[in-house]
């Protein structure tokens, strides 16, 4: 038994009913006239889920958006399948798929592709040979930048802050790495 007094429950009950008839006010019946008024209904709908608390409920969703369908979109909504009729996500795909025209300026139509990777360098291969110097850039601003040589023997590095002194790089590739300082 609850143990609100029945005064408190009725008030709540009455607060409750207004609520909800407010929220009713925010959505017009959708009748399937265009894609306007299709993707005013989904604005209409994510609205009242958001002023609820319930836009990540797509259950909560989908069955007040359920109360919404007149005329043809009822019948409509009638035939989808059950999954898409008790989930939101699903039956605002529906929605979409159904109204929204190809020629609208969506581009949900449209699948990305990857990048194709870049034709071999074939024959000349010095248009693809990029000469640069490694330059050692220190976090701290104060401190001057230098390049990388070759210290005593071939073995040991060192830095030099002489650019001509630096260790020349080539490398074979058509985009240019940020390393490098060309030359």
């Amino acid at each position: 038994m609850s143990t609100i007094p029945k005064s408190a429950s009725s008030i709540l009950a009455s607060f409750r009913r207004s609520q909800a008839n407010e929220l009713h006010l925010q959505v017009d019946f959708f009748k399937g006239d265009n894609w306007e008024e299709c993707a005013a209904f989904i604005q209409a709908i994510r609205a009242a889920a958001w002023s609820e608390g319930k836009l990540r409920d797509p259950a909560w969703m989908a069955d007040f958006a359920s109360l919404y369908f007149s005329s043809k979109t009822l019948s409509w909504h009638s035939k989808l399948p059950l999954e898409a009729r008790q989930d939101w996500f699903k039956l605002e795909e529906a929605l979409v798929n159904r109204w929204a025209s190809a020629n609208q300026d969506d581009d949900s139509h449209i699948r990305p592709v990857p990048a194709a990777a870049p034709n071999p360098v074939r024959g000349d291969v010095s248009s693809s040979v990029v000469h640069g110097v490694l330059k050692v850039v220190p976090y701290d601003t104060l401190v001057t930048p230098s390049y990388i040589q070759f210290a005593t023997g071939w073995r040991n590095c060192g830095s030099t802050e002489d650019r001509k002194g630096a260790l020349h790089m080539c490398l074979h590739s058509q985009s240019k790495p940020r390393l490098l300082e060309w030359t």
